[in-house]
């Protein structure tokens, strides 16, 4: 049962590193774009939530922490690039937003009131997305740190 669950979450990690790998230009702004990377973090969420199910058993040994130790850093990485790919992609919408103005000026025609509605759109899904992503490798973070306890304890109790 354990070795099933390691293969199935290091084949998932694998196809999480995979899609990232492949599709390196799918961070654009389009609608598909926004949804492909609320698939990966959506992956990332189920992989994150299996692992750290693993470990909420009392019976884990040393090799299956190892594991999924190695399984968080392979999602780490994912997550970290993730992050290192979208953090751009706010800057420049931010830019853009800054340089369109505040939203209701009165000075500004319906095209450039439409474009900044655009544009905070695609700024508020990307950060939303950011910070989930964020929040993801805070909670890898912690995961690692709870691996770590319990191979220690584990070592410990030897």
């Amino acid at each position: 049962m354990n070795r099933r669950l390691s293969l199935f979450a290091l084949l998932g990690a694998l196809v999480f590193v995979s899609l990232l790998a492949v599709a390196p230009g799918a961070f654009a702004q389009s609608d598909p774009a926004r949804q492909s990377v609320q698939q990966r973090l959506d992956f990332a969420r189920a992989e994150l939530d299996q692992i750290a199910s693993i470990l909420r058993r009392e019976q884990v040994s040393d090799q299956d922490l190892a594991s999924r130790r190695g399984d968080l850093e392979q999602l780490d990485a994912s997550v970290d690039a993730l992050i290192d790919q979208l953090g751009p992609q706010l800057d420049a919408i931010k830019a853009r937003l800054d340089q369109l103005g505040p939203a209701g000026d009165k000075d500004k025609d319906a095209a450039v009131d439409a474009d900044r509605a655009e544009q905070q759109k695609a700024f508020n899904d990307l950060d939303a997305q950011l910070k989930r992503a964020r929040v993801l490798g805070v909670e890898i973070d912690q995961v690692k740190a709870q691996i770590v306890a319990k191979r220690r304890a584990l070592f410990n109790h030897a």
